[in-house]
């Protein structure tokens, strides 16, 4: 019985480590890219340092935009095999958020304030409701029209004034 335990052990070792082969070669086969190092000094309360990727700062540079494309096909190559366990995964954890949520109303200054989601819809809807929940809604900021046609959105720092006439927010494309 024991050595019957041992032989399967090492059977599933070695199909193991067979598999980690194939990966590895799949690994060897794509280029890793390497970003080129320009030397940049830089100095702040006299504490001097040398960042040699500085150069990757700049968003405009051609250089660094092709840098990030090889680098995003090399992710993009070496995580293949992972696609549809990928697409699984996304799906899986889609499927436990509700999509048409809400939060708990708060009081504020005679207004109740309350932040919605909508089912095939990404971003919340912040509204409120004067006196009771049972008024009408006054929609603040509807997130899904303000992101249309961006390609990145977020709303951050909302604060609404004490005399609540005023609302302040940020707002990032």
């Amino acid at each position: 019985m024991k050595i019957a335990t041992i032989l399967l052990s090492v059977s599933f070792t070695f199909a193991a480590s067979c598999k980690n082969i194939n990966m590895s070669k799949s690994i060897n086969e794509v280029a890793i890219p390497s970003a080129k190092k320009i030397s940049k000094t830089l100095e702040i309360h006299n504490d001097v340092r040398i960042d040699n990727y500085y150069w990757l700062n700049d968003r405009e540079n051609p250089e660094v935009i092709d840098y990030l494309n090889v680098e995003n096909n090399y992710t993009k190559a070496l995580m293949a095999h992972t696609e549809g366990f990928q697409k699984d995964l996304f799906e899986e954890m889609k499927g436990r958020i509700k999509e048409d949520d809400s939060s708990l109303p708060y009081k504020l200054n005679g207004y109740w304030y309350i932040t919605r989601y909508e089912t095939g819809k990404d971003y919340p809807i912040y509204l409120r409701k004067k006196g009771s929940l049972d008024a009408e809604e006054e929609i603040l900021f509807d997130c899904n029209e303000m992101a249309k046609d961006q390609s990145y959105f977020s709303l951050g720092g909302i604060s609404i004034s004490q005399i609540t006439k005023w609302q302040l927010f940020l707002q990032i494309q």
